[in-house]
């Protein structure tokens, strides 16, 4: 059956003028190697098949076949009708799974350089990139989905399902050395039985509950010892105030001596003087002393 799988460009069909001989034409985009396969020999032409890297083949289609296969990293999708089914714990579960990878095209050996690993995949399984997908590729992820859950638990599937990853890529790597694996990636949680999953997620639940309450009591103490440290700030700087305000009011205490009242009085005597006008004398306070309003008499002359 010749593959129509991705290929792309001006196609033609011609008749040759020495007899009914087909001639069929393809253009092979960049990103995309083909392998022309003869219909006849042991191996159906394998061993001389040729690989074309781009550009336009012409080739019998009666007797020859084009296969096209990507030599760029494509994800392909295992999800919904074709999720990935396996064993875990002796419960059937599922998994939606992404394979990235690429055909390789390089010499298996430098020996034989026209002898590439897109070649020995065809030797192995003769088909186009999406029979191999929906067939033995989705069919080694079971096989792998389950070799890598063994030895674990729903649990750890369900909460864990990254650890599922790797494992599985070394597994599908193993058994497809024709292909570069880049990646096997889980696009949705996995799904496992009703009563397991009610399980895990009570029991998810009680450990986030138990969480939440760890959390709220470390706050709430966080709390309080902001408050109490808030406290003890205030009344430190309230004690600290204090005590300023009263080394202060010593050190003026102690300022005031009988010669500064002595001199403070006489310099009021003085301006009293000056500012006589036969009136009553202006009230004029200094420190712990006052002079009353009273008929004061002109000094003398």
């Amino acid at each position: 059956m010749k593959s129509k799988w991705m290929m792309v460009g001006v196609s033609s069909f011609l008749l040759l003028s020495s007899g009914c001989t087909a001639v069929f034409g393809t253009r092979i985009d960049p990103g995309y190697s083909g392998l022309l396969v003869d219909n006849y020999g042991d191996e159906r032409g394998i061993q001389n098949a040729t690989l074309y890297n781009g550009g336009r083949v012409t080739y019998n289609p009666v007797t020859q076949d084009l296969y096209e296969y990507p030599v760029f990293f494509r994800t392909y999708q295992f999800a919904d009708a074709d999720t990935v089914a396996f064993s875990v714990g002796g419960s059937k579960a599922s998994m939606d799974l992404g394979v990235t990878y690429r055909f390789r095209i390089e010499p298996i050996e430098a020996s034989k350089p026209d002898y590439t690993y897109l070649h020995q995949f065809f030797r192995n399984y003769r088909v186009d990139p999406d029979a191999f997908n929906a067939g033995a590729l989705r069919n080694a992820l079971r096989d792998c989905a389950n070799e890598s859950a063994a030895g674990t638990s729903p649990v750890q599937i369900a909460t864990n399902p990254s650890g599922f990853q790797e494992p599985l890529l070394t597994c599908l790597q193993g058994k497809f050395p024709e292909l570069e694996i880049k990646e096997v990636s889980l696009l949705n949680p996995p799904v496992l039985p009703p009563q397991i999953q009610e399980s895990i997620d009570a029991a998810f639940k009680a450990q986030q509950d138990a969480e939440t309450a760890r959390a709220n009591a470390a706050r709430a103490e966080a709390e309080g010892k902001a408050k109490v440290a808030e406290a003890t700030a205030s009344a430190n700087v309230r004690r600290i105030e204090a005590q300023a305000e009263a080394e202060a009011n010593a050190i003026l205490s102690r300022s005031i001596t009988p010669a500064l009242l002595e001199r403070e009085r006489l310099e009021i005597e003085r301006l009293r003087a000056e500012k006589w006008n036969g009136q009553m004398a202006p009230n004029i306070q200094t420190p712990n002393v006052q002079l009353g309003n009273q008929t004061a008499t002109p000094p003398a002359q």
